[in-house]
């Protein structure tokens, strides 16, 4: 509940990109610290992923440049997770801008800098909480790996109203994945809007967690609203993922 500001990142931007640095998301292997990241292309002018690295996860990250951006079936890459699966084989999971929403995987080379294979596309919307009247999307993958199931959370709906979170399952990294049909496990209550945004982590005590951002006052900033950072508990239960929350209050650790 207590955090304190350490450094920036970057002790300048990118020089490959204009603006909307955004989603970084960091893999550490064998020492080294990798972050992955959005920006706006000054090449090609849509969002591509960025990855730096650094020795330290304070940094600062030394930018290896723009990763990946398009193909010919999409355009604009957003919301980039890594994972390092148990035999070494790196992925990374991001969402695509256009021509519609949907959740990709690509796999990283050895290096984790440069990419190894097309973007395979893993599920677009086709769940009812996915669709709002404003917006609708599939984004933010975050993979974790539980026994031989490998569970891809993401957000739906819109950021700015009715997001909320959902997850799916595969026997691959790779998929085909399934989506879970009590989906969707995190949503807004009276007093919290819109959360979503999610990645999973243990703490201290081996129990896991979820932290989200969500809306207090809003939604949206146009509505005067901030999004806070907020996180809550995870309980695995035959298979089954639940967040106990949405809470106002703080909650004792799984």
């Amino acid at each position: 509940m207590h955090w304190r500001y350490i450094a920036d990142a970057f002790t300048t931007p990118p020089d490959w990109g204009f603006g909307d640095w955004w989603a970084p998301d960091v893999a550490v292997r064998a020492g080294t610290y990798y972050m992955y990241y959005v920006g706006h292309s000054v090449a090609n002018g849509v969002h591509c992923i960025g990855v730096a690295t650094a020795r330290t996860p304070i940094g600062p990250f030394t930018d290896h440049g723009s990763l990946a951006c398009s193909d010919l079936f999409g355009q604009g890459y957003i919301d980039p997770n890594p994972f390092i699966d148990r035999d070494g084989k790196a992925y990374l999971y991001l969402s695509v801008d256009n021509p519609y929403h949907s959740i990709s995987v690509i796999p990283l080379a050895p290096d984790l800098l440069h990419v190894a294979g097309q973007r395979k596309q893993l599920f677009t919307l086709s769940q009812s909480w996915e669709h709002g009247p404003y917006f609708s999307t599939v984004e933010g993958p975050f993979m974790v790996r539980q026994g031989s199931t490998y569970y891809l959370f993401y957000s739906g709906n819109d950021w700015q109203h009715d997001y909320a979170m959902g997850y799916a399952t595969a026997a691959s990294p790779l998929g085909p994945f399934t989506k879970y049909r009590g989906n969707p496990i995190l949503r807004g209550t009276k007093t919290v809007t819109g959360p979503g945004g999610g990645s999973l982590f243990q703490g201290p005590n081996g129990g896991w967690w979820l932290a989200y951002h969500a809306w207090t006052g809003g939604p949206g900033y146009s509505s005067g609203g901030a999004r806070n950072l907020r996180i809550d508990p995870v309980t695995w239960r035959h298979g089954v993922v639940t967040v106990r929350g949405p809470t106002t209050t703080p909650q004792p650790a799984p």
